[in-house]
């Protein structure tokens, strides 16, 4: 491991991927909402270092970094759709319904959903709407770098942020589609332009103490709890704690690069994060089927899925990238 490893961030990208698994495979009642909201900030945390790591003064040298990151993540985007898709027609073939299924492909809106909107609903693919919005991203990240346009780009980020916090106030609010907020404009490129900043203004953020820091952790922790279970005169506000409580999180962690929590969910973050995120939802379906097949009691699904779909997308991930060491060695 390099010597450059930051042990903090690495932990919270643990966290992070463990909470993104209990969006989807989620615990009931009040349980489930909070550690849910854990996952819906780490996405939000996974956005802001991509667009953080994403950044240099040297322009050329920026454009370079992105378009590798691009490549490398569209190699993840591909692989993720196409394992999603197989996984969704032997599902569908199982249950008779592959005909219907494979019929919904002819029409051209779903193109559209799929690859603009991030709705890759049709394929089981909810968490994949991250990956185009990722890959959108880092592209007007690389013109933002290849035109010199930084300076409108960072005077566009305070309306970009209340359009992302707007827009998912109205979806969390009223139950519209979610999609009107998952997508790259909204939900991904204010973050990531976010993080950019943070990495232009790196020695003014990194001015704030250690305890305000902290200090801002907990605040906007407790509110972002207390938010996605109360809401205030019907309007869910959590959107705003959760993006304070990623940002905090984040300085803190820059802050504190060398700080050791918890090893291994630090190993997690640093090594198994993105796969836990691609593949848990598929691993979730899977075991959940297989737990109706055995006509288990309810219960299981409600308390045990969640936590067998975490050990099983953990224990895969850590296959994965083994398999991966192995090949780069050979």
């Amino acid at each position: 491991m390099s010597n450059n490893r930051n042990y903090l961030l690495d932990f919270c990208k643990g966290v992070a991927a463990i909470g993104v698994v209990l969006v989807h495979i989620r615990f009931p009642g009040i349980t489930g909402n909070t550690v849910a909201s854990v996952g819906t900030a780490g996405v939000i945390l996974f956005f802001m270092i991509s667009g953080y790591f994403a950044y240099s003064e040297d322009d050329k040298a920026a454009c370079g970094k992105l378009l590798k990151r691009f490549k490398r993540n569209l190699i993840f985007t591909i692989t993720a759709v196409l394992v999603y898709f197989v996984f969704t027609a032997v599902r569908e073939g199982i249950a008779g319904r592959f005909t219907d299924w494979i019929a919904r492909f002819t029409d051209p809106v779903l193109y559209f959903r799929m690859f603009v909107m991030g709705d890759f609903e049709v394929i089981n693919g909810d968490p994949l709407w991250f990956m185009p919005a990722l890959l959108y991203s880092y592209l007007i990240l690389w013109c933002i770098h290849k035109f010199r346009i930084k300076k409108a780009a960072y005077i566009a980020l305070p309306l970009l942020l209340l359009l992302r916090i707007g827009m998912e106030t109205h979806t969390n609010t009223f139950g519209a589609d979610w999609h009107m907020s998952g997508n790259f404009l909204v939900g991904a490129l204010p973050i990531m332009l976010l993080g950019h900043f943070i990495a232009h203004k790196k020695e003014s953020f990194l001015s704030m103490s250690v305890k305000f820091m902290t200090a801002e952790c907990i605040i906007s922790g407790v509110l972002m709890f207390v938010s996605v279970n109360v809401r205030i005169v019907g309007i869910d506000v959590s959107q705003l704690f959760k993006i304070w409580f990623a940002f905090s999180t984040f300085i803190l962690a820059l802050k504190l690069p060398q700080k050791k929590v918890f090893e291994p969910v630090g190993v997690l973050g640093d090594r198994y994060s993105l796969n836990v995120y691609l593949w848990h939802y598929p691993i979730g379906i899977f075991l959940g089927d297989m737990l109706d097949v055995a006509n288990a009691p309810y219960w299981m699904n409600d308390w045990c899925l969640p936590v067998m779909t975490i050990a099983v997308s953990v224990a895969v991930s850590a296959t994965i990238y083994s398999i991966a060491n192995i090949t780069k060695k050979q």
